[in-house]
């Protein structure tokens, strides 16, 4: 990830200046639940599919679901910036889908959702994902997720 003191002036123009950034009036909050009593979702923007399910496209919005028993991941991230060495030697490091059953296995945390999902992070317009967010967001709650774990990438 570039520091945007490393940004040359077109490119952090380009990235930083020009980027409206949304402005909340509060901040909502809800208390989160004790670890024991957590049912947490993952919730990526790793690009991460399934074998067999359809990559992820240039500048796409939707979503993938990725069953939560699944570590077996394939990434169509397109972006020549972005590393995958550490993802191809441990998808703990991006997804952390192994820790997260560790957790739940020694009483750390009480469940896993049955899918956790992912987007394609690298592209911009980000309010182009509200439909695709709010597909997501009503399936966590048939699911009863009341914890999210963000993983950008």
């Amino acid at each position: 990830m570039a520091r945007e003191k490393d940004l040359d002036d077109s490119t952090k123009q380009v990235i930083v200046d020009n980027f409206t950034f949304e402005v909340f009036k509060d901040r909502p909050w809800t208390p989160a639940p004790k670890a024991k009593d957590r049912r947490l979702a993952v919730i990526s923007t790793g690009a991460f599919h399934t074998k067999g399910d359809r990559p992820f496209g240039f500048g796409a919005f939707d979503w993938r679901a990725l069953p939560a028993g699944r570590r077996n991941l394939h990434s169509s991230q397109n972006s020549v910036n972005w590393d995958r060495t550490g993802i191809i030697q441990d998808i703990n490091t991006a997804y952390p889908i192994d820790r997260l059953h560790e957790a739940v296995a020694d009483g750390r945390l009480g469940s896993l959702a049955n899918t956790n999902y992912s987007f394609n992070g690298a592209t911009t317009g980000v309010a182009k994902y509200e439909p695709y967010a709010k597909e997501v967001a009503a399936r966590l709650k048939q699911d009863d997720v009341n914890t999210v774990l963000l993983c950008p990438v």
